[in-house]
């Protein structure tokens, strides 16, 4: 029993060692296979194809010349993916070819043992040809990388972990639009209740919580508005959202006082400035004229005219007699 326990003790941390390691065992196939392939690619390289193709050629292999730089071409840049574990699916299918060329128009006639002692003699000692046995060490390897995966410290590893994390985004989004819906005949009171939920973030985020909505109208005998502006105050600032005079009443001075009278009621809330907007058919010029200035335009708002953004700093336009 007591036995049987230490060994049960002392294997725990070997097996524990082993599972760590086993992550690592396709990086040193890829050293051993790729550093292999780039030597013999190189090899190739450095006597030049042309002697290679003469080999090709002896063996009588059709478009030797070809085969050669191929061949060269091959094993150097697919020697060097192994290498980087990139892409090893696809790379592992020509340099199989390769091999297997290799290994029957070359290897095979020579047996399977890569190391053939043929004799011991006082000058030395004398090997046979090589056989197969290494190109199959070497398709055994790419098969493994192949099918069992680069590995770490590869580029196929880091190319599905960011595929991964583009899936996993495209699933987040795609779930969290499962129960998006456009309304239009709520819309009223949907914005109401945006503009709510905006406010209370922003008086939270500004410590600013003196927002407050504001009407300026004109009527006439009967009661019916005739002209009128709405908008509201908060943190220091007036926006105008609407301003309209109806159009028997235009070019009498409605529009200016009602404006004057917005800017009024901005100073008593503490307001430092102004701030509208006007379509280009609108009335940009009569807003110029009471002093406001350009601040942005923004083009096909809508299509064929122009949405134009104006402000007016109050302090300044009092001290000039603006107001």
């Amino acid at each position: 029993m007591s036995a049987s326990l230490r060994i049960d003790a002392t294997s725990r941390p070997v097996d524990s060692a082993t599972s760590a390691l086993a992550p690592w065992a396709p990086l040193l196939l890829r050293a051993v296979v790729g550093f292999g392939l780039v030597m013999h690619g190189y090899a190739k390289l450095a006597r030049g194809p042309d002697t290679f193709a003469v080999v090709l050629h002896t063996l009588g292999v059709p478009l030797p010349g070809v085969l050669a730089w191929l061949t060269t071409c091959v094993e150097l840049i697919g020697g060097l993916a192994v290498l980087a574990g990139a892409f090893l699916p696809i790379v592992s299918i020509p340099l199989a070819m390769v091999l297997l060329t290799a290994m029957f128009t070359v290897h095979r006639p020579y047996g399977f043992f890569s190391v053939k002692l043929l004799a011991v003699t006082s000058t030395g000692t004398t090997f046979g040809p090589v056989g197969y046995e290494i190109i199959l060490l070497y398709l055994a390897g790419l098969g493994a990388l192949a099918l069992g995966g680069a590995g770490p410290l590869s580029v196929d590893r880091w190319r599905a972990r960011a595929l991964a994390r583009r899936r996993t985004g495209s699933d987040t989004l795609a779930r969290a639009t499962e129960s998006i819906e456009v309304h239009c005949d709520e819309s009223g009171e949907i914005d109401r209740f945006l503009g709510d939920r905006i406010y209370e973030f922003n008086a939270g985020a500004t410590a600013r919580d003196d927002g407050e909505l504001f009407a300026v109208t004109r009527r006439d005998a009967a009661g019916a508005i005739v002209a009128g502006a709405s908008g509201y105050t908060w943190g220091g600032c007036c926006y105008v959202a609407h301003l309209w005079v109806s159009r028997p009443m235009r070019a009498r001075g409605l529009g200016a006082a009602i404006l004057l009278a917005v800017e009024d009621h901005a100073m008593v809330k503490g307001c430092a400035i102004v701030l509208l907007a006007s379509h280009s058919f609108q009335a940009p010029a009569f807003y110029e004229k009471m002093g406001y200035v350009r601040q942005a335009e923004i083009a096909d708002h809508p299509v064929g005219h122009s949405s134009i953004f104006f402000a007016k700093r109050l302090r300044l336009a009092a001290e000039n007699g603006l107001v």
